[in-house]
This record gives C-alpha cells, sequence and structure tokens, in this order.
C-alpha cells in the first residue's frame, strides 16, 4: 500500500485551497450584492459600490477574462481531480488492508439533502456566467 506522502498532501492542499477561496468569494459575494441590490439601491453607499463595479468591468477586458478562466479552471478542475481519485485509491487499499467493507459508497440521507440545496446556486451561478459571457461577446440576454 502506497501512503500519501508529505508533498503530494501538500499539493491536495494547494488545490483544495485555490479552488474553494475563489468559489466560495463568488457566491458570498453574490449574495451580498443581491441583497445590496434589493434593498438598499437607493443608498448613496450602493451607488458608489455600483460605480465602481462598472468601472472594474470596463477596464477588465473580456478576453483576458475568458482566457484566464479557460485556463484556471481546467488546471483547477484536474487537480481536484487527482485529489479525489488519490484518495478513494489509498481509502480503498485501507479497507482491503482492514478487511470491511466499504461503507462510503452508500449515501446517507445527509449527504442527499446537502447536494440537493447546493444544486440551484451551482445552476444560478453557471447560467450568470453564460449571460455574462453572451452579453460582453455581443449578443442579446
Amino acid at each position: 500500500m502506497q501512503n500519501i506522502s508529505n508533498a503530494e498532501d501538500a499539493l491536495m492542499t494547494t488545490f483544495e485551497m485555490l479552488a474553494y477561496v475563489p468559489l466560495s468569494l463568488t457566491v458570498t459575494g453574490s449574495i451580498i450584492w443581491f441583497g445590496l441590490e434589493k434593498h438598499h439601491e437607493d443608498t448613496r453607499l450602493f451607488m458608489t459600490l455600483e460605480l465602481s463595479r462598472r468601472r472594474f468591468v470596463e477596464r477588465a477586458t473580456p478576453a483576458r477574462l475568458r482566457v484566464g478562466c479557460l485556463l484556471a479552471v481546467p488546471l483547477l478542475a484536474c487537480g481536484l481531480l487527482w485529489t479525489i481519485l488519490r484518495v478513494q485509491h489509498f481509502q480503498q487499499h485501507m479497507t482491503t488492508a482492514n478487511g470491511g467493507g466499504d461503507s462510503d459508497a452508500q449515501w446517507t440521507f445527509g449527504q442527499v439533502v446537502a447536494v440537493t440545496v447546493f444544486a440551484p446556486i451551482i445552476v444560478e451561478s453557471w447560467a450568470t456566467f453564460r449571460a455574462a459571457s453572451w452579453s460582453s461577446a455581443g449578443g442579446e440576454t
């Protein structure tokens, strides 16, 4: 059985953090922004933030953002996939060594609920990204 080395553990942790931080900031920022937009759109603070956001979007070239996403997302996805496969391989060896069954293959009610709760967020994020990229490409939403 091959143990997970310190270098592999460090690489796995790096991929996890690099993927988690932008995703959590995007989701949390969207929730806060939509709340501000719904309840405080007439305030001076919101108008200042909106002006700053528009200036940032105008300065950032859509092509540069798309290329960055097209490079970063697959790299992070491959790193996370390798992490998952490596940990599963290690778990299988541990299960075989202990002589027990694989209880991780059985989903509990809590796991199903957790996936179900986050499904709309993932769908909404994808729709928002597609609408933003479609409108920046000159299409209609």
